[in-house]
């Protein structure tokens, strides 16, 4: 196998893996959001651990526009020891990782889905800049 074959089939894998990684998250969440649907009654700290209403839309919506703002740094197609555009995405996502995590104190499971997805394109971003690095030194 020719070193540009591989190289474009190992291009397709970690193409594949961000996207399957955000479909999983989408199944979970639609999911947790079945299993949990928001309740009316609930009033007050009952709320707290529960889906609201709306979660689920809103999650699902920023999830494809972080798959996006992922891809643009990123640019899955011609990632070859570029570090500094896994450093810049791994900053992006480790900084809304925060906001993300903070948004879950009283959230259901969704929303809870969401922080996770953000933290591991975080932490898929920190190792992706990492193995650039390597790569460079050999």
């Amino acid at each position: 196998m020719s070193t540009s074959a591989s190289a474009s089939a190992w291009t397709r894998t970690r193409y594949l893996a961000l996207v399957g990684a955000w479909a999983a998250t989408v199944i979970l969440a639609i999911r947790d959001a079945t299993l949990d649907p928001p309740d009316p009654s609930r009033i007050g700290t009952a709320q707290y651990g529960h889906n609201s209403e709306g979660a689920l839309a809103v999650v699902l919506s920023l999830t494809v526009l972080e798959l996006a703002v992922a891809l643009a740094i990123l640019r899955p197609a011609s990632y070859h020891a570029a570090w500094p555009r896994a450093a810049a995405a791994f900053l992006v996502f480790a900084a809304w990782s925060v906001a993300s995590l903070l948004a879950t104190m009283h959230a259901g499971g969704v929303v809870a889905l969401h922080a996770l997805w953000v933290m591991a394109l975080a932490l898929g971003c920190l190792v992706a800049m990492l193995w650039s690095l390597l790569a460079r030194r050999k």
